[in-house]
């Protein structure tokens, strides 16, 4: 387990047991958990800014599978300008056995490489054709910053 402010959180070169960090993620303040392998395997992170036409604010509590990002994901997010909004979304996601973090981090880098909008869009679709890139949203539980309820279950 780690505890870190914005500037040490870990991403690009830190390495927990040879692992690489998500090296394009963005940085927050929180704890982060890993375990004996050395992979990030939950976290619980918090974000706040303020300028002079709004605050905002944010919490996230994440539940990883093995090799995995974010199958149970919890986040909070206020926000004020004229006046305060707030969401909550409990998702669970479910993934391919073909997905893991490492794997798909390097993917994702060549497809980002790619220029031509059109043949990024493909390779990325290439991909998720194989079963390599896949991500199933299962169940929502959401209060958006309207005020209304609503829970979303999906199936194949």
């Amino acid at each position: 387990m780690i505890i870190t402010n914005v500037a040490a959180f870990p991403n690009k070169d830190a390495k927990s047991n040879d692992i690489a960090a998500v090296k394009n993620r963005e940085k927050w303040s929180g704890m982060l958990y890993f375990h004996k392998d050395g992979l990030e395997d939950n976290g619980l992170i918090y974000d706040g800014t303020k300028n002079e036409k709004e605050h905002s604010s944010g919490l996230s509590l994440t539940d990883d599978r093995y090799d995995d990002d974010q199958v149970m994901p919890l986040n909070h997010r206020c926000r004020k300008r004229i006046r305060t909004r707030v969401s909550r979304v409990l998702t669970f996601n479910d993934r391919t056995e073909n997905w893991t973090q490492q794997k798909v981090q390097k993917l994702m880098e060549e497809i980002e490489s790619i220029e031509d909008k059109k043949l990024r869009r493909q390779n990325y679709q290439e991909y998720t054709n194989l079963g390599v890139i896949d991500e199933t949203c299962r169940i929502i539980l959401e209060k958006p910053g309207s005020q209304d309820n609503g829970l979303f279950l999906f199936w194949r």
